[in-house]
């Protein structure tokens, strides 16, 4: 099992000198079950994240004061009452999360929508729209 810092990057540089240190032979341990350390290897190459890079990013989140999320799992999930469980089992809509995170798996690869509580907006991402496409925002 590999120890998780809970101590934050500085910068993009600091990270991935982090990411280099990391021993690839363990696994994580997350809300959404243990991850594969050699998952992250995706990380070290600046790819399109996999699954198991998205839910080891979603658990760091989620981690963080007022950040609730959805296991990204649920999309894959075709019985709706077993979507719905999942759903519930990481209580997103909890009163003290002012941003909610839902992803969406869209056409092989992932973005998501962020509900912000603070300003009661909501914004889709999708990271593969082009620069000159703003993220869809709802008021």
């Amino acid at each position: 099992m590999v120890r998780r810092r809970t101590k934050t990057c500085g910068n993009m540089e600091t990270c991935a000198k982090r990411l280099e240190s990391v021993d690839m032979r363990g696994t994580i341990k997350t809300r959404f079950g243990n991850i594969p350390a050699h998952d992250i290897a995706s990380f070290r190459r600046a790819v399109l994240l996999d699954d198991s890079c998205f839910m080891l990013t979603m658990d760091f989140l989620m981690n963080q004061n007022g950040i609730g999320g959805v296991n990204p799992l649920y999309s894959r999930m075709v019985d709706e009452d077993m979507k719905r469980n999942l759903i519930d089992s990481t209580s997103p809509s909890q009163r003290e999360n002012r941003i909610v995170l839902l992803p969406v798996y869209l056409d092989k690869h992932w973005g998501g929508v962020v509900f912000n509580f603070d300003d009661n907006k909501l914004v889709f991402y999708d990271p593969m729209q082009t620069k000159s496409m703003k993220p869809l925002e709802w008021s």
